[in-house]
Protein backbone atom coordinates (compact mmCIF):
# COMPACT_ATOMS: atom_id res chain seq x y z
CA UNK A 1 0.00 0.00 0.00
CA UNK A 2 1.68 3.55 -0.98
CA UNK A 3 2.03 5.92 2.37
CA UNK A 4 0.82 9.22 1.38
CA UNK A 5 3.02 12.52 3.20
CA UNK A 6 1.30 13.99 6.34
CA UNK A 7 2.96 17.34 4.43
CA UNK A 8 0.79 16.69 1.41
CA UNK A 9 -2.01 18.34 1.96
CA UNK A 10 -2.66 21.76 0.55
CA UNK A 11 -4.70 22.86 -1.97
CA UNK A 12 -7.13 20.06 -1.30
CA UNK A 13 -11.08 20.75 -0.49
CA UNK A 14 -14.51 18.15 -0.76
CA UNK A 15 -17.30 20.20 -1.82
CA UNK A 16 -21.07 20.99 -0.15
CA UNK A 17 -24.30 22.74 -0.34
CA UNK A 18 -26.55 24.63 1.60
CA UNK A 19 -28.22 23.20 5.10
CA UNK A 20 -27.27 19.77 6.82
CA UNK A 21 -29.75 17.11 8.32
CA UNK A 22 -28.93 18.81 11.61
CA UNK A 23 -31.22 21.65 10.64
CA UNK A 24 -28.54 24.54 11.10
CA UNK A 25 -28.30 27.07 8.64
CA UNK A 26 -25.65 28.34 7.50
CA UNK A 27 -24.85 31.22 9.93
CA UNK A 28 -25.55 28.78 13.28
CA UNK A 29 -23.04 26.47 11.59
CA UNK A 30 -20.72 29.12 11.19
CA UNK A 31 -20.73 30.02 15.00
CA UNK A 32 -21.10 26.25 16.70
CA UNK A 33 -17.18 26.32 17.75
CA UNK A 34 -15.31 23.24 16.43
CA UNK A 35 -14.33 20.92 18.55
CA UNK A 36 -10.98 20.48 19.70
CA UNK A 37 -9.11 16.92 18.20
CA UNK A 38 -9.48 15.28 21.75
CA UNK A 39 -12.77 15.72 21.77
CA UNK A 40 -13.16 14.09 18.70
CA UNK A 41 -10.64 11.33 19.78
CA UNK A 42 -13.11 10.38 22.87
CA UNK A 43 -16.09 10.72 21.21
CA UNK A 44 -14.93 8.21 17.97
CA UNK A 45 -13.57 5.57 20.51
CA UNK A 46 -16.84 5.47 22.32
CA UNK A 47 -18.61 4.43 18.88
CA UNK A 48 -20.50 7.50 18.70
CA UNK A 49 -19.80 10.27 15.55
CA UNK A 50 -22.33 13.03 15.60
CA UNK A 51 -21.79 15.62 13.05
CA UNK A 52 -21.53 18.21 15.84
CA UNK A 53 -18.14 16.47 16.33
CA UNK A 54 -17.20 15.06 13.24
CA UNK A 55 -16.83 18.60 12.05
CA UNK A 56 -13.17 19.00 14.32
CA UNK A 57 -12.10 17.07 11.78
CA UNK A 58 -12.29 19.90 9.01
CA UNK A 59 -9.55 21.69 7.34
CA UNK A 60 -6.71 20.50 9.41
CA UNK A 61 -3.43 21.65 9.23
CA UNK A 62 -0.73 19.46 8.36
CA UNK A 63 0.25 18.60 12.51
CA UNK A 64 -3.61 18.44 13.23
CA UNK A 65 -3.67 15.27 10.43
CA UNK A 66 -0.61 13.31 12.26
CA UNK A 67 -2.48 13.27 15.37
CA UNK A 68 -5.28 12.35 13.92
CA UNK A 69 -3.26 9.72 12.96
CA UNK A 70 -2.44 8.49 16.43
CA UNK A 71 -5.76 7.95 17.35
CA UNK A 72 -7.09 7.16 14.29
CA UNK A 73 -6.40 3.05 13.87
CA UNK A 74 -7.62 2.41 17.65
CA UNK A 75 -11.20 3.31 16.44
CA UNK A 76 -13.44 0.60 15.55
CA UNK A 77 -13.02 -0.61 11.71
CA UNK A 78 -17.01 -0.41 11.42
CA UNK A 79 -16.51 3.44 13.26
CA UNK A 80 -13.98 4.43 10.42
CA UNK A 81 -16.09 3.32 7.87
CA UNK A 82 -19.18 5.24 8.84
CA UNK A 83 -16.83 8.48 9.88
CA UNK A 84 -15.88 8.59 6.41
CA UNK A 85 -18.85 8.21 4.85
CA UNK A 86 -20.50 10.54 6.55
CA UNK A 87 -17.46 13.40 6.34
CA UNK A 88 -18.34 12.76 2.38
CA UNK A 89 -21.88 13.22 3.41
CA UNK A 90 -21.83 16.27 5.13
CA UNK A 91 -19.03 17.99 2.68
CA UNK A 92 -21.70 17.34 -0.15
CA UNK A 93 -24.19 20.21 2.20
CA UNK A 94 -21.69 22.59 3.00
CA UNK A 95 -18.96 24.29 1.19
CA UNK A 96 -17.28 25.41 4.16
CA UNK A 97 -16.31 22.36 5.50
CA UNK A 98 -12.82 20.92 4.20
CA UNK A 99 -11.93 17.13 4.85
CA UNK A 100 -9.59 16.74 1.82
CA UNK A 101 -6.61 16.37 4.13
CA UNK A 102 -7.99 13.96 6.49
CA UNK A 103 -9.32 11.86 4.01
CA UNK A 104 -6.31 11.69 1.92
CA UNK A 105 -4.08 10.43 4.90
CA UNK A 106 -6.89 7.51 4.76
CA UNK A 107 -6.13 6.43 1.69
CA UNK A 108 -3.80 3.39 3.71
CA UNK A 109 -5.81 2.65 6.24
CA UNK A 110 -6.41 -0.79 6.95
CA UNK A 111 -10.24 -1.21 5.93
CA UNK A 112 -10.89 -0.94 2.04
CA UNK A 113 -14.29 0.63 2.48
CA UNK A 114 -12.22 3.28 4.42
CA UNK A 115 -9.64 3.81 0.92
CA UNK A 116 -12.86 3.39 -1.39
CA UNK A 117 -15.03 6.80 0.49
CA UNK A 118 -11.51 8.67 0.83
CA UNK A 119 -11.15 8.35 -2.74
CA UNK A 120 -14.44 9.27 -3.82
CA UNK A 121 -14.09 12.15 -1.08
CA UNK A 122 -10.92 13.38 -3.24
CA UNK A 123 -13.39 13.98 -6.63
CA UNK A 124 -12.15 17.71 -6.73
CA UNK A 125 -8.17 17.20 -5.72
CA UNK A 126 -6.25 17.33 -9.26
CA UNK A 127 -3.12 17.51 -8.49
CA UNK A 128 -0.37 15.37 -9.95
CA UNK A 129 0.80 13.38 -6.72
CA UNK A 130 -2.65 12.34 -5.94
CA UNK A 131 -2.68 10.76 -9.65
CA UNK A 132 0.20 8.95 -8.78
CA UNK A 133 -1.41 7.43 -5.94
CA UNK A 134 -4.49 6.42 -7.66
CA UNK A 135 -2.56 4.42 -9.78
CA UNK A 136 -0.38 2.41 -7.28
CA UNK A 137 -3.83 2.13 -6.05
CA UNK A 138 -5.19 1.06 -9.17
CA UNK A 139 -2.26 -1.55 -9.62
CA UNK A 140 -1.77 -2.85 -6.36
CA UNK A 141 -4.66 -2.54 -3.63
CA UNK A 142 -5.93 -5.83 -2.79
CA UNK A 143 -9.87 -4.66 -2.57
CA UNK A 144 -11.44 -4.85 -6.04
CA UNK A 145 -13.40 -1.86 -4.91
CA UNK A 146 -10.80 0.55 -4.20
CA UNK A 147 -9.31 -0.30 -7.72
CA UNK A 148 -12.63 0.05 -9.82
CA UNK A 149 -12.72 3.66 -7.27
CA UNK A 150 -9.18 4.39 -7.75
CA UNK A 151 -10.07 3.91 -11.69
CA UNK A 152 -13.45 5.97 -11.75
CA UNK A 153 -11.40 8.80 -9.81
CA UNK A 154 -8.49 8.99 -12.61
CA UNK A 155 -11.44 9.97 -15.07
CA UNK A 156 -10.73 13.83 -14.56
CA UNK A 157 -6.72 13.04 -15.00
CA UNK A 158 -7.78 11.52 -18.34
CA UNK A 159 -9.42 14.04 -19.46
CA UNK A 160 -7.08 16.52 -18.46
CA UNK A 161 -4.44 14.32 -20.48
CA UNK A 162 -6.69 14.50 -23.57
CA UNK A 163 -6.83 18.38 -23.48
CA UNK A 164 -2.88 18.64 -22.83
CA UNK A 165 -3.37 20.07 -19.47
CA UNK A 166 -1.37 17.71 -17.45
CA UNK A 167 2.12 17.48 -17.57
CA UNK A 168 2.91 14.97 -20.57
CA UNK A 169 4.69 11.96 -18.29
CA UNK A 170 1.70 12.41 -15.75
CA UNK A 171 -1.11 12.06 -19.00
CA UNK A 172 1.18 8.89 -20.16
CA UNK A 173 1.35 7.42 -16.85
CA UNK A 174 -2.37 7.68 -16.39
CA UNK A 175 -3.62 6.62 -20.11
CA UNK A 176 -0.47 3.34 -19.63
CA UNK A 177 -2.32 2.73 -16.21
CA UNK A 178 -5.91 2.85 -17.61
CA UNK A 179 -5.51 1.17 -20.89
CA UNK A 180 -3.26 -2.07 -19.41
CA UNK A 181 -5.84 -2.34 -16.89
CA UNK A 182 -8.61 -2.52 -19.64
CA UNK A 183 -6.51 -5.12 -21.37
CA UNK A 184 -5.59 -6.91 -18.11
CA UNK A 185 -7.04 -10.38 -18.60
CA UNK A 186 -6.66 -11.71 -14.90
CA UNK A 187 -8.46 -8.95 -13.53
CA UNK A 188 -12.21 -7.98 -12.72
CA UNK A 189 -14.30 -6.87 -15.43
CA UNK A 190 -16.20 -4.77 -12.81
CA UNK A 191 -12.75 -3.15 -12.59
CA UNK A 192 -11.92 -3.20 -16.04
CA UNK A 193 -15.15 -1.42 -16.87
CA UNK A 194 -14.58 1.17 -14.40
CA UNK A 195 -10.99 1.81 -16.43
CA UNK A 196 -12.95 1.85 -19.60
CA UNK A 197 -15.19 4.71 -18.84
CA UNK A 198 -12.48 6.48 -17.53
CA UNK A 199 -10.38 6.35 -20.67
CA UNK A 200 -13.08 6.48 -23.07
CA UNK A 201 -11.88 9.97 -23.45
CA UNK A 202 -9.14 8.60 -25.73
CA UNK A 203 -11.17 7.33 -27.95
CA UNK A 204 -8.96 7.94 -30.98
CA UNK A 205 -7.20 5.19 -29.36
CA UNK A 206 -8.19 1.35 -30.93
CA UNK A 207 -7.71 -0.08 -27.81
CA UNK A 208 -10.68 2.01 -26.58
CA UNK A 209 -12.97 1.06 -29.16
CA UNK A 210 -11.91 -2.77 -28.73
CA UNK A 211 -12.95 -2.44 -24.96
CA UNK A 212 -16.04 -0.84 -26.13
CA UNK A 213 -16.99 -3.61 -28.75
CA UNK A 214 -16.09 -6.53 -25.81
CA UNK A 215 -18.32 -5.22 -23.27
CA UNK A 216 -21.21 -4.12 -25.60
CA UNK A 217 -21.69 -7.80 -26.57
CA UNK A 218 -21.47 -8.83 -22.95
CA UNK A 219 -24.80 -10.67 -21.62
CA UNK A 220 -24.64 -8.58 -18.24
CA UNK A 221 -26.66 -5.00 -18.59
CA UNK A 222 -23.86 -3.35 -16.42
CA UNK A 223 -21.36 -3.92 -19.05
CA UNK A 224 -22.94 -3.25 -21.80
CA UNK A 225 -24.33 -0.25 -20.28
CA UNK A 226 -20.84 0.62 -19.36
CA UNK A 227 -19.80 -0.08 -23.42
CA UNK A 228 -23.18 2.50 -24.09
CA UNK A 229 -21.73 5.22 -21.53
CA UNK A 230 -18.10 5.29 -22.82
CA UNK A 231 -19.19 5.35 -26.16
CA UNK A 232 -21.22 9.05 -25.10
CA UNK A 233 -17.57 10.03 -23.18
CA UNK A 234 -15.77 9.15 -26.42
CA UNK A 235 -17.35 12.21 -28.52
CA UNK A 236 -16.90 9.78 -31.42
CA UNK A 237 -20.41 9.56 -33.82
CA UNK A 238 -19.33 6.25 -35.20
CA UNK A 239 -21.38 4.90 -32.06
CA UNK A 240 -24.45 6.65 -32.79
CA UNK A 241 -26.41 3.96 -34.49
CA UNK A 242 -25.97 1.70 -31.99
CA UNK A 243 -26.78 3.72 -29.18
CA UNK A 244 -29.73 5.22 -30.95
CA UNK A 245 -30.47 1.52 -30.88
CA UNK A 246 -30.74 0.55 -27.78
CA UNK A 247 -33.10 3.10 -27.05
CA UNK A 248 -35.52 0.71 -28.06
CA UNK A 249 -33.89 -1.58 -25.10
CA UNK A 250 -36.64 -3.30 -22.91
CA UNK A 251 -34.44 -2.60 -20.40
CA UNK A 252 -34.59 0.86 -18.34
CA UNK A 253 -30.11 1.11 -17.14
CA UNK A 254 -29.63 0.41 -21.32
CA UNK A 255 -31.96 3.00 -22.17
CA UNK A 256 -30.77 5.71 -19.60
CA UNK A 257 -27.68 5.31 -20.63
CA UNK A 258 -28.12 5.21 -24.37
CA UNK A 259 -29.77 8.76 -24.02
CA UNK A 260 -27.01 10.10 -22.13
CA UNK A 261 -24.65 8.90 -24.60
CA UNK A 262 -26.53 10.25 -27.69
CA UNK A 263 -26.51 13.57 -25.71
CA UNK A 264 -23.45 13.93 -25.36
CA UNK A 265 -22.51 13.18 -28.52
CA UNK A 266 -24.59 16.44 -29.65
CA UNK A 267 -25.75 14.82 -33.24
CA UNK A 268 -29.34 16.14 -34.04
CA UNK A 269 -29.91 12.68 -35.88
CA UNK A 270 -30.54 12.10 -32.63
CA UNK A 271 -33.39 14.58 -31.69
CA UNK A 272 -36.70 12.02 -32.94
CA UNK A 273 -35.89 9.14 -30.75
CA UNK A 274 -34.90 11.42 -27.57
CA UNK A 275 -38.15 13.01 -27.96
CA UNK A 276 -39.59 9.81 -27.93
CA UNK A 277 -37.74 8.73 -24.84
CA UNK A 278 -38.70 12.00 -22.86
CA UNK A 279 -42.22 10.08 -22.55
CA UNK A 280 -40.81 7.33 -21.41
CA UNK A 281 -42.70 5.42 -18.19
CA UNK A 282 -39.38 5.09 -16.55
CA UNK A 283 -38.57 8.66 -14.55
CA UNK A 284 -34.72 8.36 -14.86
CA UNK A 285 -34.76 7.02 -18.72
CA UNK A 286 -37.32 10.07 -18.99
CA UNK A 287 -35.27 12.97 -17.69
CA UNK A 288 -32.40 11.84 -19.20
CA UNK A 289 -33.40 12.23 -22.39
CA UNK A 290 -34.68 15.88 -21.67
CA UNK A 291 -31.45 16.41 -20.19
CA UNK A 292 -30.33 14.96 -23.60
CA UNK A 293 -32.24 17.32 -25.81
CA UNK A 294 -31.07 20.41 -24.34
CA UNK A 295 -27.14 19.13 -24.92
CA UNK A 296 -27.94 18.75 -28.74
CA UNK A 297 -29.52 22.13 -28.27
CA UNK A 298 -30.69 24.27 -31.63
CA UNK A 299 -33.74 25.54 -32.79
CA UNK A 300 -35.61 21.47 -33.76
CA UNK A 301 -34.43 20.94 -30.43
CA UNK A 302 -35.88 23.82 -28.43
CA UNK A 303 -39.31 23.21 -30.30
CA UNK A 304 -39.36 19.72 -29.21
CA UNK A 305 -38.78 20.34 -25.74
CA UNK A 306 -41.60 23.15 -25.72
CA UNK A 307 -43.76 20.44 -26.96
CA UNK A 308 -42.67 18.14 -24.65
CA UNK A 309 -43.15 20.45 -21.81
CA UNK A 310 -47.12 21.18 -22.95
CA UNK A 311 -48.04 17.83 -21.20
CA UNK A 312 -44.95 16.64 -19.19
CA UNK A 313 -45.30 15.53 -15.33
CA UNK A 314 -44.93 18.45 -12.75
CA UNK A 315 -42.13 16.74 -11.57
CA UNK A 316 -40.01 17.46 -14.92
CA UNK A 317 -40.93 21.04 -14.98
CA UNK A 318 -37.70 22.67 -13.70
CA UNK A 319 -35.67 20.04 -15.99
CA UNK A 320 -36.98 21.30 -18.98
CA UNK A 321 -36.92 24.90 -18.24
CA UNK A 322 -33.01 23.90 -17.51
CA UNK A 323 -32.91 21.70 -20.65
CA UNK A 324 -34.33 24.96 -22.76
CA UNK A 325 -32.17 27.31 -21.58
CA UNK A 326 -29.28 24.88 -22.45
CA UNK A 327 -30.45 24.09 -25.75
CA UNK A 328 -30.88 28.23 -26.56
CA UNK A 329 -27.49 28.45 -25.50
CA UNK A 330 -26.37 27.55 -29.01
CA UNK A 331 -28.75 29.45 -30.88
CA UNK A 332 -28.76 33.37 -31.73
CA UNK A 333 -31.30 34.73 -29.41
CA UNK A 334 -32.85 36.96 -32.44
CA UNK A 335 -33.62 33.07 -34.10
CA UNK A 336 -35.59 32.03 -31.41
CA UNK A 337 -38.70 33.44 -32.37
CA UNK A 338 -39.04 32.90 -35.78
CA UNK A 339 -39.99 29.84 -37.73
CA UNK A 340 -40.98 28.29 -34.55
CA UNK A 341 -43.22 26.38 -36.22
Amino acid sequence: MTQHPDDDFDGIRVFAPETDDDGLDASEVAEEPKPGLDEVEATLRRGVYPRSVLIGLSDLSARDVRQVRLFWDAVAPDVRIAVVSELNDLAEERVDYLFGRVLRSLLDDPEPAVRQHAITGLWEVTDPDLALTLIAMLNDDPSEDVRAEAARALARYAEQAELGECDDALAEQVRNALLSTIEDSAESLHVRARALEAASVFARDERIHSAIDFFFDEDDTGFRATALYAMGRSMNSEFLPRILNETASDDAELRFESARAAGRLGDTTALPVLADLAGDDDAEVRQAAINALGEVGGKAAIRLLRSIAESAPEADEELLEAALEEASAVVDPLLLDTDDS
